[in-house]
């Protein structure tokens, strides 16, 4: 095996290695580098024997108060009982570690927390994971997601598996008259406006309406899904996937406090979740469950509604961190945002 810096025209021979990778997510695909195009960016990968693809990274260099530092959303890609490909992708990131004088490599792999295997190797290597099960709702990758598996399963056994109260929300939302809309990017003003209030009303953050036109405008339909649901003329609730390789992740969702009583994010759900299997996913991912299990903790109803959809919890590993300068890295990574938070406090 061996690594290489992909240059930019052999990214398609890349896409074919993450198009059915269960464990690529699109913030390693190449169509992402488009939503960070203001950052440097590489690809590495590792090869077998024969030349073949077997492992990815995509590595952005993000800049610190004047200083580098290497971050890989979500990655690296690779199998991850293969360990020899993992240190490879490891060592081209050091290498471009070393060319731009970054300070730290930051990582967040689909890797299972129960990989004991692989956290030695990490240790091994000089390493920190951070593990956080109550991360808030913000515009991080969580450490603990709620998936649901549609592979080899209709979408009536799927259906079937849900409890029997969100079978009866979703046909009653459905006797109800919920219109349900694709949207499209002239759309996203008035998703974002509900998006808003969501975010201030249950207090996480959320992205400003310019993100969203630069998704729109930068993913294909394949990527980006947008579901509205309407009541009476009047949106009550949407919900936002992003999608890639084998998985689809339902991002944001937005609801209004009015027409409670016709629940229409069950409807908006399992719409979506027809729409994953439909278009051939995998897995669709509910997205993050921050404080999953505390039932006294406030974003345990983040959980408690997804849940019923009869899913799975999945651990992730968690995010890794090598201080490749402890100085710099714990000034830039620790001190300044420790400053800053006791500033803005004293306002």
């Amino acid at each position: 095996m061996s690594y290489e810096i992909l240059k930019e025209n052999e990214y398609d021979k890349l896409e074919k290695f993450l198009e059915y990778n269960e464990n690529a997510q699109i913030y390693q695909a190449p169509i992402w580098i488009k939503m960070r195009a203001e950052q440097p960016h590489h690809f590495i990968v590792s090869k077998d024997e024969n030349g073949e693809i077997v492992g990815s990274m995509s590595v952005f260099v993000v800049s610190k108060y004047g200083k580098n530092m290497l971050f890989c959303p979500r990655g690296p890609v690779f199998d991850h009982n293969n360990l020899k490909s993992f240190n490879e992708l490891l060592d081209g990131a050091f290498e471009l570690a070393d060319k731009y004088k970054a300070y730290g490599l930051r990582i967040d792999p689909t890797v299972l927390r129960s990989n004991k295997a692989f956290e030695n190797e990490v240790k091994k290597r000089g390493g920190d994971i951070l593990f956080v099960d109550d991360r808030e709702i913000d515009t991080s990758p969580s450490h603990v997601v709620y998936t649901l598996d549609l592979k080899n399963r209709s979408e009536q056994e799927i259906f079937d598996s849900f409890e029997s109260r969100y079978r009866y929300k979703i046909r009653r939302s459905e006797k109800r008259g919920i219109e349900l809309k694709v949207g499209k990017k002239e759309d996203l003003p008035e998703f974002h406006q509900l998006l808003v209030k969501t975010t201030q009303r249950k207090n996480f953050n959320g992205r400003p309406l310019a993100y969203f036109q630069k998704l729109f405008d930068t993913l294909d339909e394949k990527n980006v899904h947008l579901l509205m649901a309407y009541f009476e003329g009047e949106l009550v609730g949407a919900a936002l996937l992003l999608c890639y390789a084998t998985t689809a992740i339902y991002l944001y969702g937005a609801s209004s406090e009015k027409h409670r009583e016709v629940m229409p994010n069950h409807l908006i759900q399992w719409n979506m979740i027809k729409w994953a299997k439909e278009q051939g996913f995998d897995t669709y991912s509910f997205g993050g469950i921050p404080g999953y299990n505390d039932e006294k903790n406030s974003a345990y109803g983040i959980y408690r509604f997804k849940k019923g959809f009869n899913g799975e919890v999945i651990e992730y590993i968690g995010e890794i961190n090598f201080k490749l300068n402890k100085f710099d890295y714990n000034l830039r990574e620790k001190l300044v945002p420790f400053l800053r938070s006791i500033k803005a406090k004293l306002r």
